[in-house]
């Protein structure tokens, strides 16, 4: 016998399938457990992070360099979700804020913070990057509050002092200082640098900082010596060559993982579990009659060198980065998109 199954039942059947799909997938969203959730994004251009607290407020920090970075959040955020609540331009690279004029324009953003110091109104340059400028102009058509903050400062990202159970997610900005404190230039740029803490838990994003000012971090006392000692998980936006890091800025922060974004070559910097404390590269030259002179070796002291393969990620090779905070410890993973 044949049951023919009438076209009204079929569509209502889907349509009821479809509703409680929704429904689980919203539910899931309003559950989700209450932890802080960071993803470093592996863009082809520019850089961007994007937190996630554990009451649910969205703050991005940079947006790449195109509307790449959309792709990223939707794959994040509910599908039904077009508010963010916070967004960082740390510096004035039209290659990290190109992406953040995409988002205000697609999503309801509350709050906006930039940086006080710029290469400027430093007196450094004579202009600012245009798509900066596209950028701000965007911030005041959209009535979007826009803050400036530098070292010193603190962004309230989630939570309260009110003695409400949820714990505080907080950003301590560290960088940029007044002129008058730091030798500005085009290789050591104001940037927004902070320390991300909830709980016992922290992250140090310290951007394309360059060793002058992974300098001033470490000896200055303008920062708060506390908000970078001893953290979780250490971002940069470059690579983690000696050349570009501190090694009296690190034995501060003591980082028990990295995040980075260029490869790091074994010439240089070997990331295995036997690499040794420093790494040998060879320099020669040239005599003035003419004559060959003997290389010599150049010992380059390796600060990261004791964070192993397995605390180490290249974006370039992970991919999307997510970390995961409970306020008692973080869980790293790559490949997460």
């Amino acid at each position: 016998m044949t049951t023919f199954v009438s076209r009204p039942f079929i569509i209502g059947a889907t349509a009821t399938a479809l509703v409680s799909c929704l429904a689980g997938y919203a539910w899931h969203e309003q559950n989700r457990p209450p932890v802080l959730e960071v993803y470093i994004f592996a863009l082809k251009s520019g850089r961007s992070m994007f937190i996630r607290t554990p009451d649910d407020r969205r703050i991005l920090v940079d947006g790449g360099g195109n509307a790449e970075i959309i792709r990223h959040i939707t794959n994040i955020l509910p599908f039904y979700s077009r508010g963010i609540d916070v967004v960082v331009a740390t510096n004035t690279d039209g290659k990290n804020v190109s992406g953040l004029i995409d988002v205000i324009e697609r999503y309801e953003v509350e709050r906006a913070y930039i940086p006080r110091f710029t290469l400027e109104n430093t007196g450094t340059t004579s202009s600012t990057d245009d798509i900066y400028r596209t950028f701000l102009g965007e911030l005041g058509d959209l009535h979007i509050q826009t803050h400036e903050v530098a070292a010193g400062d603190q962004i309230p990202l989630s939570g309260s002092d009110d003695g409400s159970s949820v714990q505080r997610v907080t950003a301590q900005v560290l960088f940029p200082v007044p002129a008058d404190m730091f030798e500005y230039s085009k290789a050591s740029a104001p940037e927004l640098l902070f320390s991300l803490s909830y709980g016992k838990t922290s992250i140090l994003f310290m951007g394309d900082a360059s060793k002058k000012v992974q300098k001033l971090l470490a000896s200055s006392s303008a920062v708060i010596s506390g908000s970078i000692g001893d953290t979780d998980v250490l971002i940069i936006s470059h690579s983690a060559l000696p050349a570009n890091m501190s090694s009296g800025f690190i034995n501060i922060a003591r980082p028990r993982a990295l995040i980075f974004k260029k490869t790091v070559t074994k010439s240089s910097t070997d990331t295995s579990k036997s690499a040794k404390s420093k790494s040998t590269s060879i320099t020669s030259s040239i005599s003035k009659d003419g004559k060959k002179i003997t290389p010599k070796k150049k010992i380059v002291a390796d600060p990261l060198v004791a964070i192993l393969d397995e605390d180490r990620f290249n974006l370039k090779e992970a991919g999307t980065v997510k970390i995961v905070s409970d306020g008692e410890g973080v869980i790293i993973s790559g490949n997460i998109e």
